[in-house]
This record gives structure tokens, C-alpha cells and sequence, in this order.
């Protein structure tokens, strides 16, 4: 294992689960948005 390996590894892993909980957040938004627009009217 190289030097960047060793680096790109954890790299690879924390954007993997950011991008996992940014499409969850993603997913909800509509819900919000809905939820928010209902609350204004």
C-alpha cells in the first residue's frame, strides 16, 4: 500500500457516506418544502 493509498482510502470512504446522507437529505426536501409552502398559505 502506498503512501496515497493510504490517504485516497479514507478519502474515498467519508465522501462515499457523505454523498449517501446528502441523497438522504435529498430525498426529504420535497417533504419539506410541502410541509413549508402548507404552513404558508
Amino acid at each position: 500500500m502506498t503512501f496515497a493509498q493510504l490517504f485516497a482510502t479514507p478519502l474515498d470512504t467519508i465522501s462515499e457516506s457523505l454523498s449517501q446522507s446528502f441523497a438522504g437529505t435529498m430525498r426529504y426536501i420535497p417533504i419539506i418544502l410541502s410541509i413549508v409552502i402548507i404552513l404558508i398559505q
